[in-house]
């Protein structure tokens, strides 16, 4: 066998055997506050089903829109991650200091399903709460960690 081919074989091995989110990233992640009114749309309004755009939503009260979320760009499509993803969302809250963990399933994601997921603490719980510090992090299925994002505080040691 001549040696291109060789390489390629070695090369989609290496690839297969790495799995499918061993490359995941994070590219960045920015927060927002929004409004009711900032995420309902004219074509919602008119038939009373929500919108979604381009955007793919993960909240911790799917019947809430209003809330603060975090936009996650991903290098990847949400649609491409495989079954059984989740994304763990861990705050430090401003009120007592204490970590609190937040599991969210991709497979409840409502939306397009494109590169960037707008993650909402939409529940009365989380809403007006004010964050020291978070982390980012997706989860496979089994609890493999694949892509992990932070803010500038969470390392920040504690005193």
């Amino acid at each position: 066998m001549p040696l291109r081919p060789r390489i390629a074989l070695l090369a989609a091995l290496a690839a297969t055997a790495a799995g499918p989110l061993s490359a995941l990233t994070i590219r960045q992640v920015s927060t927002r506050d929004y409004s009711e009114e900032a995420l309902t749309t004219i074509s919602e309004i008119a038939s009373g089903c929500e919108s979604t755009g381009s955007r793919t939503y993960l909240r911790t009260d799917p019947a809430q829109k209003a809330g603060r979320y975090f936009i996650v760009d991903l290098d990847e499509a949400v649609s491409e991650l495989p079954t059984g993803c989740s994304l763990l969302l861990e705050i430090i809250r401003g009120s007592d200091g204490l970590t609190e963990p937040l599991a969210l399933p991709f497979s409840a994601a409502t939306g397009s399903m494109g590169r960037a997921l707008f993650v909402g603490l939409t529940d009365e719980a989380h809403s007006a709460e004010t964050i020291l510090a978070w982390r980012l992090t997706v989860r496979d299925a089994t609890g493999r960690e694949h892509a992990e994002a932070h803010s500038f505080l969470w390392e920040m040691p504690a005193e």
